[in-house]
This record gives structure tokens, sequence and C-alpha cells, in this order.
């Protein structure tokens, strides 16, 4: 599952110095669950909007059994 937001940057995590205080980046919050959908890992990421481009191709395989 992935969620993604607009939101200021935190100001933790700015990567440039000059970066205006409260400029904006996306937030891709990412959980990957097992079969029961239990989660099992979260990544939590912010791309400064300016900077951004997704992409995302989705490939369902067959699965045995």
């Amino acid at each position: 599952m992935q969620t993604t937001n607009a939101v200021p940057i935190p100001t933790e995590i700015r990567a440039r110095p000059d970066a205006p205080e409260g400029a904006y980046a996306l937030r891709l919050v990412r959980r990957y669950l097992d079969r029961e959908g239990a989660t099992m890992v979260v990544s939590i990421n912010h791309h400064p909007a300016d900077r951004f481009s997704y992409t995302m191709r989705i490939r369902r395989d067959a699965l045995d059994g």
C-alpha cells in the first residue's frame, strides 16, 4: 500500500540549507504487507516538489497453487 501527500518539508530533514522555510515536498509512505495483511516494512520518503517525478508500472504474475 502506498500513500502520497503534499506536506511542508520537516526542518530536520531539509536537504538543502537554502530551501525556504515551509517549502513543500511529496511524502510517500509505503507499507509492505504479508499475506495475512500484517505490516512487514514501512518506508517514509520526502521528495522536494520541484525535483520529483514518479512513474509506476505494475505487473501481476500468475501465482502457483
